[in-house]
């Protein structure tokens, strides 16, 4: 008998405010609860290793399977990239760990309330659209716009590990809409410890959008090979109301069942034949005009697009 884990909802959770981490333990195809002693517990680290909080997790039961560990405000202050390692038992006694990746983000393209809010309420029933299937296609939408538009949208954190150039200026491949470096690590060519900047020396990185990055007066980026670690915030923000809208808009689209074929193309009626706006074809990302005029828009104008 195995224990195995699925994410619950969104794996993306709000920075500034307290959080919760969330999974659902299933043993041969089913939900299965953990047993209550010896108590689970949950180990939560960063990008980097470091422990970002531990203790005993909360189990929900009544057959839910699901697994909660809550993290205060000041444990999730900022965007991060988070690992959580459960330890738990199954029923069968037998003792189990997972690990499951989380992300803290600075705003959300929507909220459930707004989500079902829009269009005339249409998302307002919690049985027929749950909440978990509101959070799965928000995650899937911020990917998809980030993906067209090359910036993502709301305050999200990054980490790079690049060569240094011996230079007073490196570039974070492929990054765009860079709002702050939080940290700069360095290591000798040979060695293995990491040696970060000072306060000062942070304060003399100058950062460009398009994710270049320039020591003003104090000195070069040391030559190595991934020698350099840097922590960075990245994203559109505030997330335009254009955006917003456009995601709910897709939202809408997505989750709704339609009564036309998947693969149709064109439609008749009575007043004649016409061509469907179809996503991946005259260049439609989504095959919804509004949405794709919005995003072609920020697309061609946000920092860091070439």
């Amino acid at each position: 008998m195995v224990a195995r884990t699925e994410q619950l909802a969104s794996p993306r959770i709000l920075a500034g405010v307290p959080g919760s981490l969330e999974v659902l333990v299933y043993q041969d195809g089913a939900l299965v609860d953990p047993e209550a002693a010896p108590a689970p517990a949950c180990a939560v680290v960063n990008a980097h290793g470091e422990t970002v909080a531990s203790g005993t997790a909360t189990i929900a039961g009544g057959g839910t399977g699901k697994l909660r560990f809550d993290l205060t405000a000041a444990q999730n202050a900022r965007p991060a990239l988070l690992t959580a390692t459960w330890t738990f038992e199954v029923p069968t006694n037998e003792a189990r760990t997972l690990t499951t990746r989380h992300e803290s983000v600075g705003e959300h393209l929507f909220t459930v309330a707004q989500a079902r809010a829009t269009d005339n309420a249409v998302l307002a029933s919690a049985v027929s659209y749950p909440d978990d299937a509101l959070l799965r296609f928000r995650d899937l939408i911020l990917d998809a716009f980030t993906d067209v538009c090359g910036p993502t949208f709301g305050t999200r954190y990054g980490r790079a590990i690049l060569d240094g150039n011996g230079r007073d200026a490196i570039e974070i491949p492929g990054a765009a809409a860079v709002s702050a470096v939080r940290s700069v690590s360095e290591r000798a060519s040979g060695g293995t410890a990491l040696t970060a900047y000072t306060a000062g020396e942070l304060a003399d990185v100058l950062v460009y959008p398009a994710g270049l990055l320039v020591r003003e007066t104090m000195g070069t980026f040391a030559s190595g090979r991934r020698n350099v670690v840097v922590e960075y915030e990245h994203g559109v923000t505030p997330i335009p109301l254009e955006i917003r809208e456009a995601a709910l808009r897709l939202l809408r689209d997505q989750i709704v069942p339609s009564n036309l074929p998947d693969r149709a193309t064109s439609q008749s009626n009575e007043f004649g034949a016409f061509s469907l706006a179809t996503a991946g074809m005259r260049g439609a990302w989504f095959g919804i005009p509004r949405v794709d005029a919005v995003l072609d828009r920020y697309r061609r104008r946000l920092p860091g697009i070439a």
